[in-house]
């Protein structure tokens, strides 16, 4: 298919790789004559995932080369897919950015890194007093636990929490990259402020936003620009089915 490296990321895989197939008349069908692999780090986005695998690819061409340079043009030649293990993955669309809290922090984390840089993930924060905004949401990360402070919330519920990354993440290695990713270089700062919402399964914190029409941000940032005090809600997408 056409989004071969979101769906990768969206499903969780822990590889990625590039195949170097021989044409035949069904599209995709051919043999395999070589194939490298790499594992997919835990924080990786489909923008930083596809450079890796074109050099990948580089190697891989090379290889299949060297394999049509020795064939006679009759035997059989690399290694036959299967079929049965065939999986499709077709372009995304713009609606596919869209965030739906019903789902689990892990799955909603996977989405912000295979829709980036698009189509980006992207919901609707309502505050209580009427105010809208669309929020392009460009880096956010999966905590396992529910908040204290969302224990009995809806999915989609929005809090400013503000907390120490170390109370979160350790040894010191995950930290600094869990606060990389959140948009944090000073992860040692005594506080960081993020979007931490509530999920089906787990809380998503939301550490870079774009609000329409206006530049990447942090959390903290575009708090001090659009307080939010007590909770606010993501609007959840109408159902589908």
């Amino acid at each position: 298919g056409a989004a071969p490296v979101q769906w990768t990321l969206l499903s969780g895989d822990a590889e990625a790789g590039v195949t170097v197939i021989h044409m035949t008349p069904r599209l995709d069908a051919g043999p395999a004559l070589a194939v490298a692999r790499t594992e997919i780090t835990e924080d990786e986005s489909a923008e930083q995932l596809e450079p890796r695998l074109a050099q990948l690819g580089v190697a891989a061409t090379q290889q299949a080369i060297g394999v049509l340079a020795r064939w006679d043009g009759h035997s059989p030649i690399g290694v036959i897919q299967d079929a049965d293990q065939v999986t499709k993955a077709p372009r995304f669309a713009k609606r596919d950015g869209q965030l739906d809290f019903r789902r689990s922090a892990m799955q909603l984390a996977r989405q912000v890194r295979a829709c980036q840089p698009w189509p980006s993930t992207f919901a609707e924060l309502a505050w209580p007093d009427g105010k809208q905004m669309r929020l392009l949401v460009k880096a956010a990360r999966a905590i396992p636990q529910t908040l204290p402070e969302l224990r009995h919330a809806a999915p989609g519920t929005a809090i400013v929490w503000d907390t120490k990354l170390s109370e979160l993440w350790q040894p010191q290695e995950e930290l600094t990259r869990s606060a990389k990713v959140l948009g944090y270089s000073e992860w040692s700062a005594p506080w960081q402020r993020v979007l931490a919402v509530a999920t089906s399964d787990g809380t998503l914190l939301i550490g870079r936003v774009g609000p329409a029409g206006k530049r990447v941000m942090s959390a903290d940032e575009f708090l001090r620009g659009h307080p939010m005090p007590g909770t606010a809600q993501f609007v959840l997408p109408a159902s589908q089915g």
